[in-house]
């Protein structure tokens, strides 16, 4: 209000000069400026703000419209949601749902339909992508896994085989042979190069075992023999050709002699019905035919009809210690609780031995005091002492033994290689001449024995 009354008293003051006055102070004064002079200013900032303003308007309408994907989900379905780093604005980020994230693993931002199209949040709803849509697991990953399983079965098939081949079992017994395992590895892969190796060596060995058999005139071990390989591969040409030659042998063969024909009878007789003096028999007579294989088959059937059998334990046990198995004689000795604890001590010590372990041995024999009357135990521990270089003590043992068995060619030649060794020359003389009268010896083992009595009867 002050500035107005001043405005308004300059205006009175000026209408009161007198014209003179005032046409002086108009000369003396410039040429007056009019009050429009500064309106191109105002003009020109008011056409940049209407400038400034459409440029506004016109790049908002060409921004597209920013979608809040989570405001569209549905209130009911909250799924786990993480950031995604936009792939033109790396300072922007936007959240999606699980679903929606794995349509954007590489990187890359949400993909937006193009302007018109339905919002993008209606790419990922719930509707769309379910886990019928993307399953957790794959057919093919599946199909990956029974793969490995029947590799890993195959594998184990495999190994098993080889150990029954060790074990020399081919087609015998039933459900523990190589043969069987073989054939399920050809039922779960037909035409398996492995198993097809494995029965044509199973094959093989069969033709040799055959041969061995035909030349030492064992006919019935031949047969049998032969109609087991006949049952993997009856039509090979060597097996015909063995048949033939088996039934020629047959056919010029005199009849079978009445000991003959009860060992036949006992081998097919049951298992069950075999008395253990009458099995005992047919197995001294497999072995001193060559036959071991046929032997320890006939002791293992006799062993399931008869699991107390201790004789057959041990003479089993010491079968495949002969043939060279040791983990069916482990095997043997784990299942056989029934064994008293002097046996098991003494069949554990063997297989020590065939380990190598004669210290082990030794130990495991000493842990334990038997009775003199258990022999084998003595005669095991008096021969570990001689083989290292125990000789006091295995003669001692040697002695001990000749005690109870006075006629045993066997100590007698253990206490003659002890008592020689400690340069007891007359007590070794002594017992190498028993040792011969036992004729229990022949070949190297009694001509070592004559060149020893020699030599002593000189000194």
């Amino acid at each position: 209000m002050s500035l107005l009354n001043e405005m308004l008293r300059n205006l009175d003051k000026r209408r009161q000069l007198p014209d003179v006055g005032r046409e002086n102070l108009v000369a003396n004064r410039g040429p007056r400026r009019s009050s429009w002079s500064s309106t191109p200013i105002i003009f020109l900032f008011l056409l940049a703000g209407v400038a400034a303003g459409a440029w506004f308007l016109l790049d908002q309408q060409q921004t597209p419209p920013q979608v809040s994907l989570v405001a569209q989900k549905p209130a009911a379905v909250q799924p786990e949601t993480f950031p995604i780093i936009d792939g033109g604005n790396p300072n922007a980020q936007s959240v999606l749902p699980v679903e929606a994230a794995a349509t954007t693993r590489k990187g890359r931002g949400p993909e937006l339909p193009p302007p018109g199209d339905e919002p993008a949040i209606q790419l990922f709803s719930p509707a769309v992508i379910t886990s019928d849509t993307v399953p957790m697991t794959s057919p093919s990953t599946s199909n990956l896994e029974r793969d490995r399983r029947r590799e890993r079965e195959i594998s184990q098939l495999l190994q098993s085989a080889d150990i029954a081949l060790t074990r020399v079992r081919l087609t015998f017994p039933v459900e523990d042979n190589a043969y069987d395992r073989y054939l399920r590895v050809l039922d779960l892969e037909p035409g398996h190069s492995k198993a097809i190796s494995g029965i044509d060596y199973i094959v093989v060995t069969y033709v040799h075992l055959i041969r061995g058999y035909l030349d030492t005139n064992n006919l019935q071990r031949a047969r049998l023999l032969l109609e087991r390989a006949q049952r993997v591969r009856g039509a090979l040409p060597s097996l015909v050709t063995l048949s033939r030659q088996l039934q020629s042998a047959e056919e010029v063969r005199p009849a079978l002699t009445n000991t003959d024909a009860t060992r036949v009878d006992v081998r097919q007789e049951s298992s069950s019905l075999i008395s253990e003096n009458r099995l005992q028999e047919e197995v001294n007579s497999l072995l001193q035919n060559n036959a071991p294989l046929e032997a320890r088959d006939l002791l293992e059937q006799y062993l399931v009809a008869h699991p107390d059998s201790v004789i057959t334990i041990k003479r089993l046990f010491n079968l495949y210690l002969q043939l060279g198995a040791i983990a069916p004689a482990e095997q043997l000795l784990l299942n056989s609780p029934q064994l008293s604890p002097v046996t098991s001590i003494e069949l554990g010590a063997q297989l020590r031995v065939q380990h190598g372990d004669f210290d082990g041995a030794i130990s495991l024999l000493e842990s334990a005091a038997p009775p003199h009357n258990e022999t084998g135990y003595y005669a095991l521990l008096a021969g570990l002492y001689q083989t290292m270089g125990r000789f006091e003590e295995a003669a001692s043992h040697y002695s001990q033994l000749l005690d109870s068995e006075s006629v045993q060619g066997t100590y007698w030649l253990g206490l003659a290689v002890s008592l020689d060794s400690l340069l007891d020359y007359h007590g070794a003389l002594s017992a190498f001449e028993r040792a011969r009268e036992s004729e229990q010896y022949a070949g190297d083992v009694l001509a070592y024995i004559e060149q020893r009595i020699l030599a002593l009867s000189s000194r």
